[in-house]
């Protein structure tokens, strides 16, 4: 176990060596990341770039465009090593439900038998990259927001 100190007198973040330097994951970096998707893409990968560093995690958001089909909010992130998640409302279905997804970051609901769902491939130099996996028929565009932390 070691002892940190937050952070000491001359503002320096300390540990029990006295130097902070075997301190892990302190770079505090964060970007955001936005797309727009037409969900009735076939089953691929979608990359998105721009972060400036590689994540080591992120916190996704999945909702459509104005306009689009799909009234849908999903919630969701994972760590890149296939521990993910995500919540999301499938008001479009035959009752509004709020329904849990263990294998994907995001899913895009557009029916019971139609959604698009995104699940962490790859955390990459300057962003990630989702596997896309379509399901049916959906139609529509959505619009799709990730906070990534390094």
């Amino acid at each position: 176990d070691r002892t940190i100190t937050l952070p000491d007198a001359t503002g320096t973040l300390l540990n029990s060596d006295g130097d902070g330097s075997s301190l892990t994951n302190t770079s505090g970096k964060s970007a955001y990341l936005e797309a727009t998707f037409d969900v009735s893409t076939a089953s691929g990968t979608l990359a998105l770039t721009g972060a400036g560093f590689t994540p080591s995690m992120a916190i996704c958001f999945i909702g459509p465009t104005s306009g689009s089909a799909g009234r849908i909010f999903s919630l969701g992130g994972g760590d890149g090593a296939g521990n993910e998640g995500c919540v999301f409302d499938r008001h479009n279905e035959v009752s509004t439900t709020t329904l849990r997804n263990s294998t994907a970051s995001m899913k895009y609901v557009v029916s019971a038998s139609a959604d698009h769902t995104f699940d962490i491939a790859s955390f990459d130099s300057d962003g990630l990259t989702f596997n896309t996996s379509k399901n049916g028929s959906p139609t529509g565009t959505a619009f799709i927001g990730v906070f990534c932390f390094g």
